[in-house]
């Protein structure tokens, strides 16, 4: 929708005007180590914590990992995240309004996901807080959008950002892939709004990279601790308000954005509507994605990350190359990416099907 352009910067000039500390990029940058240090800091404490209160995700049927090993690790991306963001905002770099609404439906996000790692919750609360959450951020923006197309957009929006939450909650099944994929998607949001003058919302953007960063040596190659819940909620739904948000303030256009998380979004969507087609019980856990088809055929949980990240490398440069492009041919190229993406996945999973029904 081209005509919303901008709309969500010129919302914010008579904010902007008032600011009376305006500190550049560069000098928020010292965010970024002190982010990954705190983050690292925050797991070590995480994995005492939950050996402390049994939060252990044991080996079985439907998992990849073959040790006892605690979860509850996101905590400290959590905390280390919403702590930058209350430092950019004190700095005058993200609008009050908008770091408010952020706070919260992140952070009932993660209360949500920390309570289901103590204790299982129903799948229909968890929906109930997911969608709650993703009101809190797109609610404020309807008039953003043309009054003829303000709600079916906005329920679209709600279910797209639930949807998020829930995709990468699906990919945190093996070792370091929702982690990474998070943080490389941050990271190229955040270096691509720093390049266009969006400072606040790219500075806490990288500085959730960051936080990710420090968060991954724990995780990967050897898991000592997990995301959990707390963790993968949390990571989907930031993503996700990264992507409205980049998209409401006229800086990156909808083909663009919907390229970057290709790699979540082709394998956990195209294994949902398979398990749903199926009538399976789609929301309860299983071993159906292709990554952890991968990973029972002898892939280990390293070289699946890298070739998660080999898909990347091409779709996020086409992604970052067509900007804020919303013309016929920016979506033709969003479109192929996603058809080439969908063909493959299914040509690899029919292979590792036929390999595994061979040696049975």
């Amino acid at each position: 929708m081209p005509q919303l352009q901008g709309l969500g910067n010129r919302q914010a000039d008579s904010w902007r005007q008032r600011r009376i500390v305006v500190p550049n990029l560069q000098a928020g940058l010292w965010l970024l180590p002190a982010a990954a240090l705190a983050s690292s800091m925050l797991t070590w404490a995480c994995i005492g914590y939950a050996q402390r209160r049994g939060l252990l995700d044991h080996p079985g049927a439907r998992r990849s990992h073959r040790e006892v090993t605690p979860r509850g690790g996101g905590l400290a991306i959590v905390l280390t995240s919403l702590a930058g963001l209350l430092a950019i905002w004190s700095c005058g770099e993200i609008e009050p309004f908008r770091a408010v609404i952020l706070a919260l439906a992140l952070g009932a996000v993660a209360t949500v996901g920390f309570w289901d790692d103590h204790r299982a919750l129903p799948a229909a609360p968890r929906l109930a807080v997911h969608l709650i959450a993703a009101a809190l951020l797109v609610w404020p923006l309807k008039g953003v959008f043309p009054a003829q197309f303000a709600l079916p957009v906005v329920l679209l929006l709600l279910v797209w950002l639930a949807a998020m939450v829930n995709f990468w909650n699906f990919i945190d099944g093996i070792n370091g892939l929702a982690g990474v994929q998070a943080a490389w998607v941050c990271l190229a949001i955040g270096l691509y709004l720093a390049s266009h003058g969006n400072t606040g919302m790219a500075l806490w953007s990288v500085l959730l990279s960051a936080a990710i960063l420090g968060f991954l040596p724990f995780n990967m190659p050897g898991a000592r601790i997990f995301l959990g819940d707390v963790g993968s909620g949390f990571l989907g739904l930031a993503v996700g308000a990264l992507m409205l948000f980049s998209w409401v303030d006229g800086n990156l256009g909808l083909p663009a954005l919907v390229i970057l998380p290709s790699a979540v979004l082709i394998d956990a969507g195209a294994t949902l509507l398979l398990r749903m087609a199926a009538g399976r019980r789609w929301y309860t856990a299983h071993r159906s994605h292709l990554y952890q088809w991968l990973a029972r055929r002898g892939r280990s949980h390293l070289q699946i990350v890298l070739m998660s990240l080999a898909w990347n490398l091409p779709t996020t440069a086409l992604a970052l190359t067509l900007g804020d492009r919303e013309d016929g041919l920016a979506f033709a190229a969003a479109a192929a990416v996603y058809a080439a993406g969908l063909g493959g996945w299914l040509l690899a999973r029919r292979q590792l099907r036929r390999d595994a029904a061979s040696i049975a």
